[in-house]
């Protein structure tokens, strides 16, 4: 698409997004806006966060399915100020998008005070971590709250294979390693 051609297809996306007459016109609108070559997210992410539950879902699928990095860098720039449900949501949004480029943000959000916030950058850091990141998801299974120590169970049950296993082990060797609830069964 040519620049001015993107340009116009913005301008009549965001007119009929502000005139639509009904969630499916909106969705509609919204969905196409976030399939620009550069997504005016400035415009998009107001909407995930406020709008209808149907205009929300399809700007959420329309994200997950954008190309390019700049979007993931713009909805992990995004996360690292948003609160709440609203952070989840962006977190929900970078595990599905699958990007590893999210992966700075979402390792700031698993000290977040929000229970339901950490619970979701676990889930995203086992979508998107490496092996590097067995550590973080072991110490989350010492968090305080049950959904995040679920959570780490599942990733890292998801990342499981021999370099998994043989960091665990190492890590249940350490004498933190009981906080951790990963101490060698003997030693229960």
């Amino acid at each position: 698409i040519a620049s001015g051609s993107t340009a116009l297809a913005e301008r009549m996306l965001r007119t009929a997004l502000t005139t639509a007459q009904s969630p499916a016109e909106a969705s509609g609108a919204a969905a196409g806006l976030a399939r620009l070559p550069n997504p005016p997210l400035a415009v998009l992410l107001p909407l995930l966060e406020t709008g209808t539950p149907t205009v929300a879902g399809a700007v959420a699928q329309a994200l997950v399915d954008a190309q390019g990095a700049e979007v993931t860098r713009g909805l992990a720039e995004a996360s690292r100020y948003a609160r709440g449900a609203f952070r989840v949501a962006l977190l929900n949004l970078l595990a599905e998008r699958g990007d590893a480029l999210a992966g700075s943000a979402v390792r700031e959000a698993l000290s977040d005070p929000e229970e339901a916030v950490r619970t979701a950058a676990v889930t995203a850091l086992g979508r998107l971590g490496s092996f590097a990141d067995v550590p973080r998801l072991a110490a989350a299974l010492g968090d305080p709250g049950r959904a995040p120590r679920a959570a780490a169970r599942e990733a890292l049950r998801l990342m499981s294979g021999t370099l998994v296993t043989r960091q665990l082990v190492l890590l249940a060797q350490q004498p933190a390693s009981e906080a951790l609830g990963l101490a060698p069964a003997d030693q229960k």
